[in-house]
Formats: structure tokens, sequence, C-alpha cells
């Protein structure tokens, strides 16, 4: 089972839950020595479910509240906040028109008879976004509204309000906030100065990059478009893992020979194995070794939540040492998991994580994070 479904099934199992894990373990890799005197104390990622709303806060205590629109699907809305006393939330939605298209901005928005304009954010993200000004004054009236729709060209639609209070409420009392002049749901008068401060960022260093001759012809197209994969060498292709793997993919003439290598020093190098494939998922298991594949090792890769050793739809690159994944709830890809390793010289390093749980139309620029690094 992929660590999506388990998340859901945890879901399903409390809705009102919480999640808080502790995150990678620290190595000599990631230098929690450079925090700052300012920083706050160390925080794990969490994520919490209120009614309709969810929130999710990362390592940095980067927080995120969003809910749905009533009919499930077509639109939705994002309040995001960083941690800190001078960080001011932002208010972002997402519409789509009847065919999945993007819609023209601006975006009107209404909140209980109160009208407000957003617009049109990054191109191919169906997202609009308020100003400043707008977003503070939309965050006063938004936990004890009753009725949010947004409209664009002839589409309109009904966003859930049920649970934003208790998730913005939830994010005040994460960041620190509660009874102070910055809070959204329980403002107070204690000054901006008591608001608790960031936490520092563990610091991921990559290793020095090194040449690829020998490799640079695989992962490109032969003359009659196929992919040229290299030949799996024996000593990996005698790891248990391997074998496992290779005997899922036997009935597809594709991932039965889609190897991929490269190298991440002069006397190591990085093998994936394709283990299975569907519709949008490709998932591979990698393998660190010496020269010619000699001496496989699998490679487990840390995780918000703890480790893998499956890595979906991953890609290497071996000029900046990161390996890229995105795992697709669904095959519009509006939900998920996308991720992003380093090798550092002695392993792969978490280096960023992104999760959607709900499948609601939100491109993955405005996934919440749940682990951040320097």
């Amino acid at each position: 089972m992929n660590r999506l479904m388990i998340c859901a099934a945890a879901l399903l199992l409390g809705a009102c839950g919480d999640k808080s894990v502790a995150g990678p373990a620290i190595d000599t890799d990631l230098d929690p020595s450079q925090a700052t005197a300012a920083a706050g104390p160390a925080v794990s990622p969490e994520a919490r479910s209120f009614r309709d709303w969810r929130a999710q806060c990362d390592n940095g205590n980067v927080c995120a509240a969003f809910g749905p629109s009533t009919a499930g699907t077509g639109g939705w809305i994002r309040v995001t906040r960083e941690p800190g006393a001078t960080a001011r939330p932002g208010v972002v939605f997402g519409l789509r028109g009847d065919s999945g298209s993007d819609i023209p901005g601006p975006l009107t928005v209404k909140l209980d008879g109160k009208t407000y304009a957003a617009a049109a954010g990054a191109p191919d993200t169906a997202a609009f976004v308020l100003s400043d000004a707008d977003a503070a004054d939309f965050l006063t009236r938004l936990p004890n509204s009753r009725a949010l729709t947004i409209s664009a060209g002839d589409v309109s639609l009904d966003l859930s309000v049920t649970g934003a209070s208790a998730a913005l409420l939830w994010i005040d009392e994460r960041q620190g906030r509660l009874d102070t002049v910055t809070a959204v749901v329980r403002k107070g008068d204690r000054p901006a100065s008591a608001v608790t401060a960031a936490p520092a960022l563990p610091l991921v260093v990559a290793a020095a990059a090194v040449s690829q001759q020998g490799f640079e012809q695989y992962g490109s197209r032969d003359a009659n478009g196929d992919t040229r994969s290299p030949p799996l060498p024996a000593a990996v292709a005698a790891m248990p893992a391997a074998r496992s793997c290779q005997a899922d993919v036997a009935d597809n003439e594709y991932l039965s020979t889609a190897f991929t290598v490269a190298r991440l020093a002069t006397d190591t190098e990085l093998w994936g194995v394709p283990c299975f494939g569907g519709a949008y998922n490709m998932g591979y298991r990698y393998f660190t070794t010496g020269v010619g594949g000699t001496n496989p090792q699998p490679v487990s890769f840390p995780t918000s939540d703890g480790s893998t050793f499956d890595v979906i739809n991953g890609q290497f690159d071996p000029a900046t040492r990161i390996l890229d994944s995105f795992e697709k709830g669904r095959g519009l890809g509006d939900c998920g998991t996308a991720s992003a390793w380093v090798w550092t010289g002695r392993a792969f390093a978490l280096k960023t994580e992104q999760h959607m749980e709900e499948c609601w139309g939100m491109v993955s620029d405005y996934w919440p994070t749940t682990w951040r690094t320097r």
C-alpha cells in the first residue's frame, strides 16, 4: 500500500485527528548548528482536519488552511502564513471552467455579501489571489461567515466555510499568535513581539557534481524513438529487491528494461530498477554501487513521516544532485506527494516535500509543504 493510501485510511479513521511526526533523522549533512539565536524551537510537521477544512504546518512552521467547494470539485480556497511577528497571511482561490480550462481573471469573491476582487495568479494554475489589504479584511470576516461564493465569467461556485474558524485558530495556536494583535481568530492585546520566532531549518549541502562521461546517452531517444537504457549489472540484478521488481514488471516490454544510471562520485553509481507502472505513476527502487554496478546497496529515502524505498516518477539531475519524485493521487496530478532528495556524498537527504491529501483540483504549485531545508 503506498503512502498516500495509508494517509487516506488514517483520515477515515480519525477525520478530526492529528498527524505529528519527528521528521527525518538529522545527521552531519543536515547542520542544525547553523541556527541563529533568534530562531524559535524546533517543530515537527503536523496536519489536522476540521470538518470540511484541512490545515497543515511544516517543520519551519509555514502553515496552510484550505477548504473545498461545496460540490467537492472545481474550486478551493487556501490561506497561508509564514511564522514570525511580521508575517502576513495570504489568500488564494482556485476555480476552473466546466471543461477544466483556465478562466481569465479577475475573480469575484462574495463573503456574506461583502465583495472582493482577486487577480489571476500564475499561468496554468487556475488560481486567483487577493491583495494583502483585501486578504486582511477578508480574514477578519471568514471565521464567523456563513456563505462564500466565487465567480468568473459565467462560472460560479460555493466554497465551504465549515471548519474554517477552527483551522485558522489551530494555526494561530501553532504559530504562537493566540491573544496577540497578529492572530486571525483569537486576537488580543499582546504585542507582535510576543509571537514565536520561526524555527531554524536544517541545512542540506549537496555533494560536488561529477562527470557523467559514458552515461550521457542513457535516457535519450534512439533513431526509433525508444529510450536508451543501460544494461543492468549482474550484481544489481541479483539483489532480492531488484529480482522482485523485475518479476513484477516482466510482462511490460518497456518497464522490464527501463533501467537508469548516474554517477554520484568517481567511485559511486546510482542504479534505478523499475518496480511497477500504471496509467500515471511509475515506481523505482534505487541502489548505490561501486564502479560498474559492483557491491550494490539499496537506498532508503527519508520522508517527513519516516522513510521509503519506493520513488514514484523519479528524475535524477546530476548537475544539482537532486532526485525529484512526484506521486500522483490521480491522473490530474491535483493531489499526492512531491519530494526532492539531494545527494550529500554519503546519503540522500530530504530537501523538500509537499503533500496534498485532497483531490480538489489544486495544482502542485499551491500544495502545502511538509518539509523544507536551506
